[in-house]
């Protein structure tokens, strides 16, 4: 029979635990930021957004996240 590893099965869900947890922490902090600067944008009357101006907005606030924290 195969020897059972109690301890290393532990270690490793700890570690998805820990990296499911970071990584939704993460996303949640990104939408929020997210959200609060599009509010803050397409709230604004009489603006017409192209999907390159969208485009643009998305990647500098995503480029521009990691100086958030």
């Amino acid at each position: 029979m195969k020897q059972r590893q109690p301890v290393a099965n532990l270690i490793q869900l700890a570690a998805g635990v820990l990296y499911f947890h970071t990584l939704l922490v993460h996303s949640v902090v990104v939408l929020s930021i997210l959200y609060r600067k599009m509010k803050d944008t397409f709230t604004k009357p009489n603006k017409v957004f192209s999907l390159y101006q969208i485009t643009c907005f998305l990647t500098k606030t995503l480029i521009s996240y990691p100086f958030h924290l």
